[in-house]
């Protein structure tokens, strides 16, 4: 044999193997040439997504009765479209006046402020106080304390000695949890509501001045995480981190891995603010919900006594907001409609930034996917997101089960309907840091199988729990939307392997 013919016959086996290696490669659903896209990040503006932005407050516990729903609104709506939850501080009183009888049930006020939650796309948060402590009225029900309640005297607005339980007497704790298990039927709704304080006990619901001695924390502290965390399945339920009932923060860990408790804290931007060390060690574990210690800013002068020497409103704010940023804040609250126009007047550039920043922010930082695959094969997608914010979705709690996850979709590219879907398991966005890419190749198999046909590929973060639905939204400024669904450009399904002649 010739030189020359060795040459030829080497190249033409080579070329051969190249081409089995490409047809093998073909055959696994990875394409000779793919399409990138690269969407650009909102770094702005309001994304309502759920258990994290700004917090509107209805505060009861220095009235009768729940404000009154048309006053509030008109107060409140200025500030609606910076927020994304609704608050409602109130006592145990308030929602259970009689025994088994509720205001959810029965006090058409209390549903019209709920209902104009609903209205503005605000979803609910809840705290029920027992401490009559700064009540205008006693904040656990009389008709507790005439069933045979145990308790003692606790200082009400203006001085009043106003009753309030014992936390380990048992009549106290038979009618509360019975109340707890009521609320939930209710409000355990993650579609309506987004957090529920699960404590409520001491001054303000704060976990302090239970008049136990130290040597029952631990009992006590078990037992209204237990009463919050057997009743509600669904929603996130919070405990107020670092306080006296928990040791300092010594039990909480038994609340966040026992009971599945997030973490909350309500004195941010004050002096008796923790060190921030311990609220970063939670990250990205346990996300956190914060909440400014000072409000009624322009008619109370309590900051004003406040070691941080605070100088004017703007200073108080800015340390609120310095707090929860640096703790990865998932919430932090404009309070009060008339707190909340004070923030707009004096601060409304850290609104905006902790709309920006606050909670988690997530978007696609690029998607590959090929412009043809067949209908009966796995389609590889690599794809990469990114957390702008810097809080933690709480995918990875028990009460949300990972629930959330990046899907695609195959949609019809007259109506835009969605034919086909594929959701990736491995992709957690409970798990995404800030500032860090995140990235998976996924060998997606669309159901049910699409017919061969010309498509739109787009994404979404689903909620698997509920039809694989698209429920957040993404923080992109150039990508078409569609129910939920970013469109990431044109996708062909070819014949199913096995059909042709």
């Amino acid at each position: 044999m010739s030189k020359r013919r060795s040459q030829f016959s080497i190249l033409s086996c080579l070329l051969m193997m190249t081409c089995a290696l490409w047809i093998a490669w073909a055959d696994e659903g990875s394409p000779t040439n793919t399409i990138v896209v690269t969407p650009k990040p909102a770094l702005a503006g309001l994304l309502r997504n759920p258990a994290m932005g700004w917090v509107l407050y209805s505060e009861t516990l220095g009235s009768d009765l729940f404000r009154n729903a048309d006053d509030y609104w008109k107060q409140a709506d200025p500030s609606v479209p910076s927020a994304s939850i609704f608050y409602i501080r109130c006592t145990w009183a308030q929602m259970e006046p009689e025994e088994g009888h509720y205001a959810w049930k029965e006090d058409a006020n209390f549903q019209e402020l709920i209902d104009g939650a609903f209205q503005r796309h605000l979803k609910l948060a809840f705290r029920v106080v027992t401490n009559s402590k700064d009540c205008r009225q006693q904040a656990t029900p009389d008709w507790v304390h005439a069933a045979g309640a145990d308790g003692y005297t606790e200082k009400g607005t203006g001085g009043r000695d106003l009753w309030t339980p014992s936390v380990k007497d048992p009549v106290f704790r038979e009618k509360l949890e019975k109340f707890v298990q009521a609320f939930a039927k209710e409000f355990d709704d993650p579609s309506r509501v987004d957090f529920i304080d699960g404590c409520g006990l001491g001054w303000w619901g704060e976990m302090h001045h239970l008049n136990i001695d130290s040597t029952d924390n631990w009992e006590v502290y078990e037992w209204i995480c237990h009463t919050y965390g057997a009743a509600f399945h669904r929603v996130l339920l919070g405990t107020q981190v670092f306080s006296p009932l928990s040791n300092f923060g010594k039990y909480d860990d038994m609340a966040f891995y026992k009971y599945g408790y997030v973490a909350r804290r309500d004195s941010l931007g004050s002096s008796w603010m923790p060190a921030i060390n311990r609220f970063q060690e939670l990250y990205p574990k346990i996300p956190f919900f914060g909440e400014s210690c000072y409000f009624a800013l322009d008619t109370m002068g309590d900051w004003k006594k406040d070691h941080k020497n605070f100088q004017t409103v703007r200073d108080v704010l800015q340390a609120a907001y310095n707090d929860a940023i640096a703790c990865h804040a998932n919430t932090l609250d404009l309070r009060e409609p008339r707190d909340a126009a004070v923030a707009m007047r004096e601060a409304s550039d850290l609104v905006a930034s902790f709309i920006a920043k606050g909670g988690y922010r997530l978007y696609p930082v690029s998607v590959e996917f090929p412009p043809t695959f067949t209908a009966n094969q796995p389609v590889i997608i690599n794809h990469t997101w990114k957390n702008l914010g810097v809080g933690i979705m709480a995918n990875d709690n028990p009460r949300w089960n990972r629930k959330y996850h990046v899907a695609f979709a195959l949609l019809d590219p007259v109506t835009e309907k969605v034919v086909a879907t594929a959701v990736d398991p491995d992709a957690d966005p409970g798990t995404w840091v800030t500032d860090q890419e995140e990235s998976n190749v996924y060998h997606a198999q669309f159901l049910p199988p699409p017919a061969p046909n010309h498509y739109l590929l787009a994404t979404a973060i689903v909620n698997t729990l509920n039809g694989n639905q698209p429920e957040i939204q993404l923080a992109t400024t150039d990508l078409q939307q569609s129910d939920g669904w970013s469109i990431l450009g044109d996708i062909n399904v070819g014949t199913a392997k096995g059909t042709g002649p």
